[in-house]
């Protein structure tokens, strides 16, 4: 089996993304309060018109903006919530159930093989939690359940981490030999094209 090449990677995680995202929004739907959620959008909108329009100070339009987006946070908590299980359940259950494949993989003809020994549940569970931001997620609700201030400062350390863990993961996939990413070599894991019957 030849290590799966980046573009079947991509192509998978987009597809698995757009699915649990569909699902996440369609099961969370229920849960949020519409009218205040569209009140508090049309404000953060009208702020950034205001600002846009010179009327707001740089530093008036970041605090207003940051007050607006923890109440926005908070007001959708339960979906968060929601989505950071159905994430976990997809990326990490399933995938696990499934022997190492999610639908986007499955159309890909891909899978996550061990590297060494044997596959293991925690394997898919170092995984998911890295590689589809289920752990930014989760730090991001704890953040926001502090205060404003730690759920502002706490969501940008945490985001901008991620992202560079993402740009390092695609390097490696990239340029290494393997392909393998960082999560790879954490979980003890490569993913591979299935071998044609």
């Amino acid at each position: 089996m030849r290590n799966a090449f980046f573009i079947e990677r991509l192509a998978a995680f987009i597809t698995d993304v757009i699915i649990v995202t569909l699902v996440a929004s369609i099961i969370s739907m229920p849960f949020i309060n519409t009218t205040n959620y569209k009140k508090l959008s049309d404000e953060s909108n009208k702020i950034t018109e205001n600002y846009l329009n010179h009327k707001l100070s740089t530093s008036t339009y970041v605090n207003q903006t940051i007050d607006l987006n923890y109440e926005i946070y908070r007001e959708t908590g339960v979906s968060n919530v929601l989505a950071i299980i159905i994430y976990a359940l997809y990326f990490i259950v399933f995938q696990f159930y499934m022997g190492g494949q999610t639908i986007g993989k499955r159309l890909m003809k891909i899978k996550i093989v061990p590297n060494n020994g044997e596959l293991t549940s925690n394997n898919y569970l170092i995984r998911g939690l890295l590689n589809n931001m289920i752990l930014c997620n989760m730090s991001i609700c704890v953040f926001a359940l502090v205060n404003k201030n730690i759920y502002y400062y706490g969501m940008s350390i945490v985001t901008f981490m991620q992202f560079i863990y993402v740009i390092i993961c695609i390097f490696m996939i990239g340029f290494r030999k393997d392909s393998r990413s960082l999560s790879d070599l954490i979980s003890k894991t490569k993913v591979v094209k299935e071998k044609i019957k």
